[in-house]
């Protein structure tokens, strides 16, 4: 029993020196950090292939449904409360897909713009809304259609030729066309070509807003070197109407910088009551959200439309 006894402490002093002696050594260390390694770049490489796998087959589906024509218009009314009617709408995209889900712009737009397929799916779309609403906009000339336009538009060598080959088509004057710019495509460094192509427009009857004003940095000093004649105060502040938050104060401030430098105001997102009351206080007339109306296909549009008129 003493032998045994003997031999175990033995047993067991052995191993455990060979285990000090190897787990003790540099080199484990190195080891653990090699495997460490492998292990954070598999899962990096799996993270980043899922990323390129979902990348591509979204462009692939977009380019499919530039050539399908899956995107469509749908139009949301502006209201004009000192003529109380409705003044334009502006023209949003959808798309719908082969299972005939509508696909909201908020899960394909940044690849889109990324890919530069923004252009052909814009040119599809203006194309769409000047036919559909070409007997609107002759009946009555004070009616206006607003497009929504990013920085690639400005910079794209064909866009513009083959947008203003398409009011040829349709016979659509400029005057009665709207272009929105969102706010964080101002501060690009290509500002020359900008405001170059802005002026161009301007000359040529078209009218320009700054799009979600107030989300991006740029000041209102900024945005006089634009030839900007309406503003879009976005949905964020007028949402914040009534609550007492920050963003609710910030409203005074952009309406009245905006007036100082002789935009028109447009209030988007206007859902309630309270709403409508502080804008129409402080002088704003264009109106537009669910308060009035949602988006609609073409025919509820003119539907509104004819409404309105009886």
């Amino acid at each position: 029993m003493v032998f045994l006894l003997c031999s175990v402490v033995t047993w067991y002093n052995t191993i455990n020196n060979i285990h000090s002696a190897f787990f003790n050594q540099p080199w484990y260390n190195q080891i653990l950090l090699g495997i460490d390694i492998l292990v954070i770049s598999s899962c990096l490489y799996c993270l980043v292939k899922n990323f390129l796998q979902k990348h591509h087959s979204l462009q692939w589906s977009i380019r499919k449904a530039i050539k399908r024509e899956q995107f469509y218009p749908v139009y949301q009314p502006v209201f004009n409360e000192k003529l109380t009617n409705y003044s334009g709408a502006e023209v949003l995209l959808r798309w719908r897909s082969n299972h005939n889900k509508i696909i909201m712009p908020d899960l394909f737009i940044e690849e889109a713009e990324t890919t530069g397929l923004i252009i052909p799916i814009t040119l599809q779309i203006i194309k769409i809304a000047f036919k559909e609403t070409k007997s609107i906009l002759k009946a009555d000339p004070q009616f206006h259609l607003s497009f929504n336009i990013c920085a690639l538009h400005f910079t794209d060598p064909v866009f513009f030729d083959k947008f203003y080959g398409l009011l040829v088509d349709y016979s659509i004057n400029p005057n009665q066309i709207l272009l929105e710019i969102t706010e964080r495509d101002l501060l690009d460094e290509n500002n020359e070509v900008y405001i170059k192509k802005m002026q161009e427009l301007r000359e040529k009857g078209f009218s320009l807003a700054i799009d979600d004003y107030g989300t991006g940095h740029a000041s209102i000093n900024y945005l006089q070197y634009f030839p900007f004649n309406y503003l879009k105060i976005d949905k964020l502040f007028i949402h914040a109407i009534g609550t007492k938050a920050i963003t609710e104060s910030l409203n005074d401030a952009i309406i009245d910088l905006a007036k100082k430098i002789n935009l028109i105001i447009i209030a988007e997102g206007v859902e309630t009551k309270e709403q409508i009351n502080y804008l129409l206080k402080n002088g704003i007339q264009l109106l537009q959200g669910w308060y009035f109306s949602k988006a609609l296909p073409i025919d509820q549009l003119k539907n509104l439309l004819h409404g309105e008129k009886k």
